[in-house]
């Protein structure tokens, strides 16, 4: 969230991405120093690896320097087998604020849930619109406990030098019967603050690619672009987030594709402006494949 020292200014948002596929990036497990573990899950779930699979008493944790400016945390929840009544938790702050405890069973259908507390606004999406056992390595062979790929966005507030996320749950069993992990981490700065004097800003603003269809089917559409001149004379600071590329599909109706989500510039909480998120790919050959590439980040 800087702006460059040259007499023309170009906002830069620095992201943190996490995919996991060579380490723990940093995250550690119930509050220790030690790594928290990796797992090969296959295509199916991610490129392969993922953090987890976690399941009774487990947590992971990790520190982020901020800045003191607003920022977007997105990732992949995965949410693996036989879940009965129990909740997904993310702790904010230190890590010791509640800000999530969201109930999911294995026969969860597709959802959004959305809530708040002291200025963190966060939503979960469930990429799968109905329960699916994905076959991912090393699952349990029960064929009715079902799986769920949640999506989390939080949306942090401004005058934070740095937050410790802590994500956990109110599993009750081992891995073998029900566990959880995550995937595609990622941090964007939100916050622009306008420099003193200027008065018009011009823009650039692209949506996230749609995911693409597995096993050689069509690539993801990009997002929409939109240019333009914003005036600024009365605005100080802008809210502009990127969006997130949606994730591609795997055979066997396992998720489908999604959009890549909207980029968006923001100002005392109105959209001033809106690039919608790119269209999904084509048809995905009839063998079974693991999933198609996940879209790329719009840009503001």
């Amino acid at each position: 969230c800087e702006e460059n020292a040259d007499s023309v200014r170009v906002y830069e948002y620095y992201s943190v991405t996490e995919k996991f596929e060579s380490g723990s990036d940093g995250w550690t497990l119930n509050g220790t120093t030690t790594p928290a573990t990796r797992y090969n899950g296959g295509p199916l779930l991610g490129d392969n690896y993922f953090l987890g699979r976690f399941a009774q008493g487990q947590t992971i944790q990790k520190t982020f320097q901020l800045n003191q400016k607003s920022q977007r945390i997105t990732f992949d929840f995965y949410r693996l087998d036989s879940w009965d009544n129990e909740n997904i938790q993310i702790y904010v702050g230190n890590g010791t604020s509640l800000l999530v405890n969201y109930t999911v069973v294995s026969t969860n259908t597709g959802f959004t849930h959305s809530g708040s507390s002291n200025g963190y606004i966060y939503t979960l999406e469930a990429l799968n619109n109905s329960a699916q056992n994905i076959p991912y390595i090393g699952a349990p062979s029960q064929s009715h406990w079902n799986d769920q790929i949640i999506r989390v966005y939080i949306d942090v507030p401004t005058g934070l030098n740095d937050l410790t996320l802590k994500i956990g749950s109110t599993l009750d069993s081992p891995a073998s019967d029900e566990s959880w992990g995550i995937d595609n981490f990622a941090i964007m700065c939100t916050q622009f603050d306008v420099p003193v004097g200027v008065t018009q800003i011009e823009y650039l603003v692209v949506g996230g690619g749609a995911g693409g269809m597995a096993d050689g089917g069509g690539g993801g559409g990009g997002g929409e672009i939109r240019t333009g001149v914003l005036n600024t004379a009365n605005i100080s600071s802008l809210q502009v987030i990127p969006g997130r590329g949606g994730r591609g599909n795997a055979w066997g109706g396992y998720y489908p594709t999604f959009t890549g989500d909207y980029s968006v510039i923001i100002s005392n909480g109105n959209q001033l402006v809106k690039a919608n998120g790119g269209e999904m790919g084509g048809t995905l050959a009839n063998s079974f494949g693991g999933a198609g590439g996940t879209g790329g980040f719009g840009g503001v």
